[in-house]
């Protein structure tokens, strides 16, 4: 019974030792694993940062160029006005020629 004794306690420190090992490791592994969580806490953040400036700006860009594009817009119908105006002007101007050769050809006549 003397030996048997004297091994549980060796055996009990060992297992001891062993589990204080593990909760050692363990506990190191979850500090890596909350410092990682915190980096990649910090990454979202920043990006979310990023992303809101980013939105806030193109916001900003489509209210600016809303209002030239409508302004282009109106611009292009004014030309393409323009355009047909002249178009039909010059077709009139034609008969305006036309009823000056006529009117030579009439009084030679």
């Amino acid at each position: 019974m003397g030996l048997g004794s004297r091994m549980i306690p060796t055996e009990d420190s060992a297992r001891k030792r062993e589990i204080e090992d593990k909760l050692k490791q363990e506990q190191e592994t979850l500090s890596f694993i909350r410092e990682n969580l915190e980096k990649s806490d910090q990454l979202t953040k920043g990006m979310v940062s990023i992303l809101s400036s980013f939105e806030s700006r193109l916001m900003q860009l489509e209210n600016s160029i809303i209002p030239v594009h409508k302004q282009t817009e109106n611009l292009q119908r004014l030309q393409e006005n323009v355009d047909k105006t002249l178009s039909c002007m010059d077709h009139v101007i034609g008969y305006y020629h036309v009823a000056k050769d006529t009117d030579r050809i009439i009084r030679e006549r």
